[in-house]
């Protein structure tokens, strides 16, 4: 497979540290991102400890079954939960604290996802963008419960609430997504600052307006006071060459 990736992160203008982590393995094919909360000491440690335990524990997943792999990359979210509830246990300046997360792992023609929380994953395929993954959030059960239009739960002042993170108990149950793969298509990670900012019409309009550099391109006009993490990676094509020889080595998010 062949692809291109690109990453940014922006602060905002009113924030002073941020608290949003990411991590590009291009080697690996593994992207995360992870939207820390409980102040900003403790938020970006969760966050940072989210996407390097994470990454880790994923490793390679050459010649596994796509049940193998699900799992390991479930296991590897579970773990980094683990080592971020152990530390809200023992630092009492971190306690309360946790992070979202979501992993894209690129596979031969396919992609996986893991995720916690309401950093989303999204793919572009022949001018349409399409949500791969659903919110952990309050909100989002209301939607689901016809309580909620999707145009309400965006205004919702409950719309920071999650219902789900990674530190903040004991265990934490990712979901697990797998889809097929096209050459041109570009799929997107991106925290709620991004996402809660523009629609996803408006996130098709800036990729094509902005082309390569798509997403990751800031413009102060948009991005304004919101912290936002994005990354992105578009696939140049999906099939493997043929070579001969050895292969090469509920938690309330605080006020954006």
């Amino acid at each position: 497979m062949h692809f291109t990736c690109a990453a940014r992160t922006d602060v905002g203008i009113v924030r002073s540290g941020n608290e949003d982590n990411y991590l590009m393995l291009s080697e690996q094919g593994i992207f995360i991102v992870a939207d820390g909360m409980g102040g900003h000491a403790a938020g970006e440690v969760a966050s940072e400890m989210a996407v390097r335990i994470t990454s880790q524990t994923i490793g390679s997943l050459r010649g596994l079954s796509d049940e193998e792999a699900g799992e390991r990359v479930r296991t590897a979210i579970r773990t980094a939960n683990d080592a971020i509830f152990e530390r809200t246990l023992s630092e009492q300046d971190k306690r309360g604290m946790g992070t979202t997360a979501t992993v894209l792992v690129l596979l031969p023609e396919r992609y996986l996802i893991g995720q916690v929380g309401d950093s989303r994953a999204y793919l572009l395929r022949e001018g349409e963008l399409h949500q791969l993954t659903k919110d952990h959030s309050y909100v989002q059960e209301q939607v689901d419960a016809g309580l909620l239009t999707p145009d309400q739960a965006r205004v919702h002042p409950y719309s920071n609430v999650i219902t789900r993170c990674v530190g903040a108990g004991v265990d934490v149950a990712p979901d697990i997504y797998f889809g097929s793969l096209e050459k041109g298509d570009i799929l997107l990670l991106a925290s709620d600052g991004l996402t809660g900012m523009l629609e996803d019409e408006q996130l098709g309009w800036w990729r094509k307006r902005t082309g390569a550099a798509g997403w990751t391109t800031s413009r102060r006009s948009w991005s304004g006071s919101i912290q936002w993490t994005a990354t992105q990676a578009s696939i140049r094509s999906c099939r493997q060459p043929r070579v001969s020889g050895p292969k090469p080595a509920s938690w309330t998010r605080g006020p954006a």
